[in-house]
């Protein structure tokens, strides 16, 4: 199978298999420190493996079905046992994985498209290696059809339909484009066209497989994808691309340009008999326009230009962004409408002059141009009459609350190293004593002593655990951790709030290798253990914190019923501190976060007492803010806007046009003036001007053009 047969096969997305995968810290981990012989141990297909058992995945995926094979990677449909869910997970080819390059570039893939987050681009959840050495990821799960099947198909797409999908894809792009990511791989069937019913079509563009980060020069240098090395496919490659140079986004906006000019000819405009003569004619040829100029087609005449200035040989002659082809596709679209409705009315000029001897065909003739006129009329009437903004609008599918699990690095001080070497040392000597205390106990040989002995062991494993996180060690305070619970389990009497942090390092430390299942189990046992062995304020400190952080994965792995209920638990809980008079009472900001961040879970849950609970948190955030000033004054303030947001998004979708409209504008105001978040604002203000379209379009015109 080729490389571009596995494109167009993989296009309703983009793991191998296996029984359980190894939690690595792959941020820090270099590929050339998984051994050889790990790499080797995987020896059969996918293909064979689905035919000899059901393959279970982490004990949390199935595999269902097999998508297709590339050049470097297997790509599996999955199913979650629990939540029934639907996900695509893609693994590197078994020789490929002896490979240090393959690996890394594979890896890249997923750091790449993890990077970013937009509508039309597909989201990775997860990235890692199986203990056989495989690797792989975990991606969203589209069905589709690929751009490249429809021309297959249709020849040739309509010029209005055509307009649609580049823009989306030209949006897609700049998105990545302004997080310094090139695709350097963007053709047909790298394009995804899903079908929406009612609200229209969508693009998704795949596979960042040989997508490349902008670095700088130094780093270009060691960069994976070196200068000099030459990746793509030749139909759809820059010039700068078929000559191995640096590329930026302008060789994106290259293939751009070859892309659109398939989609609206049905045929590439260079095509040689080989890959060679294919790249020559890259480097030399001009390709023909994609209409004459005395075609009457005005549309088509208008994206001929556009086109041909993408396909410009010297990158400074092409458009400098993809926001500014976006911009373009735009305005050919709108001056065709313009230009039809010029032709109407030069139309009625004509026939008006006709002489008095032609009244009865001048008549005709006018009425006709009229008549032509009024359905012109009527069709802009009624399309924006029908114009539905939630096909535009970004409906923010992950809680705007939701708390980020990703890993902040922290500067160490200049002695860490030591401090590490030396707590090494401690935790070798511990292990030591307590074997020589099991060994005696094996013997039946017990004392008072050992007990004491045990007990003086977990305050010292306790600093170990915190030491090996400070390091970023996961592992190693996985198993730190692990021996502390040990320890404890043969004490007769425990110090619960000291048993208790143990339980949610451990929770912790799996959060860091994104084990969220596992983290969720260690959570569960401290809230219980909490539950069943503390009493009084300190008990309720406790739940609080646990069930928050148990609520926050819930909602990270979409299991909304089970945050909304643990959400309710917590609100009866900050009550049930109130009771205790020598507490200081809950924050009440912390109060309203729990009800903002409650009426997120539903709103993304798509349960109607969304908007009930927002307007409820609405209205307390705005009487608080009224009769509090704080020194972190702004975050309260952006709780506020953001509140506002997802309330106005929560009624777009109960299609209450007019008081999202609102509420999303106040959103948009603040972030806009604050300038302390510029995706944010750009999020907010493309939801605002598409509900301003529907609701005020004299409005929505003076926004558009006036930026």
């Amino acid at each position: 199978m080729t490389e571009e047969n596995s494109d167009q096969q993989l296009n309703s997305t983009q793991i191998e298999p296996s029984v359980e995968k190894t939690k690595l810290d792959l941020s820090h981990a270099s590929f050339e420190e998984i051994s050889a012989n790990e790499r080797r141990k995987m020896s059969l297909s996918g293909e064979e493996e689905l035919n000899v058992r059901p393959l279970i995945f982490d004990n949390s995926w199935v595999i269902t079905e097999r998508l297709g094979e590339g050049g470097m990677s297997v790509v599996y449909k999955a199913r979650h046992l629990d939540l029934n869910r639907i996900v695509a997970i893609k693994v590197l080819l078994p020789h490929l994985t002896t490979n240090t390059k393959n690996l890394q570039r594979f890896k890249q893939e997923a750091v790449t498209a993890s990077a970013l987050s937009h509508p039309n681009l597909i989201r990775v959840e997860n990235f890692g290696v199986t203990p056989e050495g495989r690797t792989f990821i975990i991606m969203d799960f589209v069905e589709g059809v690929s751009l490249a099947d429809v021309i297959a198909k249709e020849g040739k797409l309509d010029p209005v339909r055509a307009v649609f999908i580049f823009v989306q894809a030209a949006n897609a792009l700049q998105h990545a484009h302004e997080r310094s990511v090139i695709h350097r791989d963007l053709k047909p069937s790298n394009i995804m066209l899903v079908n929406n019913g009612e609200d229209g079509e969508s693009v998704k563009i795949v596979d960042f497989g040989i997508a490349k980060l902008l670095l700088d020069d130094d780093d270009q240098v060691q960069h994976l994808t070196q200068t000099g090395e030459v990746f793509g496919s030749p139909l759809y490659m820059s010039p700068e691309q078929c000559r191995g140079e640096k590329l930026d986004n302008r060789s994106d906006i290259y293939s751009m340009g070859v892309l659109m000019y398939e989609a609206l000819t049905g045929r590439s405009p260079l095509r040689g008999s080989n890959v060679l003569e294919t790249m020559q004619k890259q480097l030399r040829e001009t390709p023909e326009p994609i209409v004459d100029e005395k075609a009457p087609d005005s549309l088509l005449k208008r994206l001929n230009a556009v086109v041909m200035k993408a396909l410009a040989k010297e990158p400074t002659a092409r458009y400098k962004t993809m926001s500014e082809l976006e911009t373009d596709l735009n305005n050919a679209l709108i001056s065709a409408e313009k230009e039809w409705k010029h032709r109407a009315k030069s139309l009625k000029k004509t026939y008006k002059k006709l002489s008095a001897k032609e009244t009865k065909t001048r008549k005709i003739v006018a009425a006709s141009v009229i008549g032509l006129v009024l359905c012109l009329g009527g069709f802009f009437a009624v399309r924006e009459a029908m114009y539905d903004p939630l096909q535009e609008m970004n409906l923010e599918s992950q809680s705007l609350f939701a708390k980020s699990f990703k890993q902040v690095a922290v500067k160490r001080d200049p002695d860490a190293a030591q401090v590490t070497e030396q707590m090494d040392v401690l935790v070798m000597r511990d292990h030591r004593v307590w074997n020589e205390i099991r060994e005696r106990w094996a013997k039946g040989i017990r004392n008072g002593e050992d007990y004491d002995k045990v007990a003086a062991l977990i305050p010292s494993g306790i600093e170990a655990i915190k030491e090996f996180r400070n390091d970023r060690n996961y592992l190693s305070a996985v198993q730190q951790a692990d021996w502390v619970l040990n320890l404890y389990e043969v004490l007769a009497q425990k110090d619960s709030a000291e048993y208790i942090s143990v339980f949610k390092l451990q929770a912790q430390n799996y959060l860091a290798l994104n084990d969220f299942n596992r983290a969720y189990r260690d959570y569960s046992k401290a809230y219980e253990t909490a539950s069943k062995s503390l009493s009084g304020p300190r008990k309720l400190e406790n739940q609080m914190e646990i069930l928050y952080a148990m609520m926050q994965i819930n909602v990270h792995e979409r299991n909304y019923i089970a945050a909304l209920a643990q959400a309710e638990k917590l609100k009866q809980i900050y009550r049930d501190v109130a009771q205790y008079q020598n507490v200081a009472l809950i924050a009440r900001r912390d109060w309203l976060a729990l009800l903002t961040e409650e009426a997120e879970i539903e709103r993304i849950s798509n349960n109607p007492n969304a908007i009930a609970g927002f307007k409820t948190a609405v209205s307390c955030w705005e009487r608080f803010i009224q009769t509090n000033r704080a020194s972190n004054q702004y975050q309260i303030e952006e709780y506020l806007a953001k509140s506002r947001y997802a309330l106005g998004l929560a009624q777009a979708q109960a299609r209450d046009f007019d008081s999202a409209t609102k509420n999303i504008e106040y959103a948009y105001t603040f972030y806009r003036k604050s300038g302390k978040d510029d995706n944010m604002t750009d999020r907010i203000k493309q939801n605002y001007l598409a509900l301003l379209r529907k609701t005020n379009l004299a409005a929505f015109i003076v926004q558009r053009f006036s930026g």
